[in-house]
């Protein structure tokens, strides 16, 4: 299953953002966006967070965000 996570940036909606995106301390991804999306699987629970910067402007970003916790269940066969 496919899922997507936004970092929301308020104010500066004309502004063109590239965001880190982490699970627990690790870098896990970087968009040109707000926007991730990817498959998950069992390995992908965890706790992450977002961080962006404006692309005219690396060394502007925002602060971490707060963590949000993604749990995967496993999934089950059928019993018939």
């Amino acid at each position: 299953e496919k899922i997507s996570l936004t970092c929301v940036v308020y104010g500066g909606k004309t502004i063109k953002w590239t965001c880190e995106w982490k699970r627990q301390k690790s870098v896990l991804h970087q968009t040109n966006g707000k926007q991730w999306s990817f498959t998950v699987s069992e390995l992908s629970s965890g706790d992450y967070r977002c961080l962006c910067r404006r692309r005219d402007d690396l060394y502007s970003s925002t602060k971490w965000s707060e963590t949000i916790t993604l749990s995967v269940l496993p999934t089950t066969q059928p019993v018939l």
